[in-house]
């Protein structure tokens, strides 16, 4: 009788070396698998995905300080509220990226070069200035194709925006 009880314990661990084990990979690879697969996204705009890291990116807050000039203050970003809009500029931003990849919206360089030579900000006696210009671009760190791009990329999105609010 005992021989038999050890027979059976053993036919009892093989079943379960079998069956369990072998489940038990597989629902550790499936759970780790979905552990790596899975981002971190606040919300997903078409197919990119926003970030607690992308609220914080630094081009953003560059972005706010240029435009909110002496006033601004990384402080200012701590509310929820400001949270918030930040969030939905960068949702707006990559659907109207999307927007412009999928239709293949461009802008000409001849056309950004022109908006950079007309704007007041770079001219000196009403004409344009390249040494404001190298000044400027110093100032913002960037190259003259870098910028040249941005505002091509820029003008571009205003083109999606401006037909939206026709």
């Amino acid at each position: 009788m005992l021989q038999a009880f050890r027979e059976h314990k053993r036919w009892l661990m093989v079943i379960a070396m079998v069956f369990i084990i072998p489940s038990s990979v597989v629902t550790g690879i499936y759970s780790y698998n979905r552990m790596t697969q899975s981002d971190n996204s606040i919300v997903k705009v078409g197919e990119v995905s926003i970030t607690p890291e992308n609220l914080a990116k630094r081009q953003q807050l560059e972005r706010l300080r240029q435009q909110m000039g002496e006033s601004f203050h990384a402080s200012l970003l701590d509310t929820p509220q400001a949270r918030e809009d930040l969030l939905r500029m960068l949702m707006d931003e990559a659907a109207i990226n999307q927007v412009v990849a999928k239709n293949h919206i461009s802008v000409s360089e001849a056309q950004a070069v022109a908006l950079i030579e007309n704007a007041d900000a770079l001219k000196v006696d009403g004409k344009f200035s390249a040494e404001r210009y190298e000044q400027f671009l110093r100032s913002q760190g960037k190259s003259d194709q870098q910028f040249v791009m941005e505002i091509r990329n820029d003008l571009a999105k205003e083109a999606v925006v401006s037909g939206v609010s026709a």
